[in-house]
This record gives C-alpha cells, structure tokens and sequence, in this order.
C-alpha cells in the first residue's frame, strides 16, 4: 500500500510539475513579439527581447505592445485582459502607460519603452507562476513520514 501511495505521489508530482513548465513555455513564447522601432535614424523590425529602455516603438492596430511603455503620441485602445483578467478594453493616451502583452484593439501610437523582459508586469507575472509551486512544510512532513514507513516496512519484510 505505502509503495502504491509512493508511486502515485511520484506521479502526482511529476504531472504538476509538467503541467507548470507548459504554463511557463506558453507565457515566455508570448514574450516573443516583434515591433518597429526607431533605431539609427530609421524604423526597423526588430525583436522584443532586443529592446531597451528608452527606445522609441510605434505600436499599431493588432499588435501586441511589446514592453511596458509610456505613450509620446497617439491613442490606443487595449485588451489587458492577459494581464488583469478585466475583460473590458483600457483607453489609453499621450502620457498614459501601456504594458506589455496587452493586445491593441484600436489606434496607433508612438511609445518610449519603460521596462523590459521580465521587469514588465507581464514579466513579473511569469515569475510568480515559476515560483507559484512551493512544497509546503506539511507536504514535506507527510513525505518524510511515509519515506520512515516504507524503510521500515523493507527492513522488516525483506
């Protein structure tokens, strides 16, 4: 029985963990957006992960802002329901923030960008949820305890 009870808390731990690093992939591959920004005198394509604070980004309808910003110019409307889970759409304008993941729905803006990678909200988001599964002293106690019952239960039946 305890080896049993052993094999499915082996299994239960694995399949949590597992289901935890898909969780974590999807949201890292979120980060993963391109957008235009002004780089030598020029607009190019470039990667989110390339950008720094104090770069200038346009961003425009059905793009995703690509790292927390303050708008120069322009309006947007964006779903940070990613975010927030508010559902309903943010107004955003000159001087306003915008924050990366949230989805444009409406509008185009020029935009300096604030912070990047994981110290954007969305980035301190995905840590948390890579910190959110942590054994907890029960959880450890009840483990030793039955690692205690099956040592001895193999010293006295083998």
């Amino acid at each position: 029985i305890i080896l049993v009870l052993l094999l499915f808390n082996a299994f239960l731990g694995f399949f949590e963990e597992n289901q935890a690093q898909k969780t974590l992939s999807s949201l890292q591959s979120k980060l993963a957006v391109n957008s235009s920004v002004y780089r030598d005198h020029q607009w190019v394509i470039a990667s989110a992960s390339i950008l720094v604070p104090g770069d200038i980004v346009r961003i425009t309808l059905g793009s995703v802002v690509p790292a927390d910003v303050v708008l120069i110019d322009g309006q947007l409307l964006l779903d940070v329901s990613l975010l927030t889970g508010e559902s309903v759409p943010q107004e955003v304008g000159a001087g306003e923030n915008g924050y990366s993941g949230a989805l444009v729905r409406r509008g185009e803006a020029l935009a300096k960008v604030v912070n990047t990678g994981l110290h954007t909200r969305f980035g301190k988001t995905i840590q948390l949820v890579k910190s959110a599964y942590v054994e907890s002293d029960e959880q450890k106690a009840i483990l030793q305890v039955v690692r205690n019952l099956a040592f001895v239960n193999g010293v006295i039946f083998f």
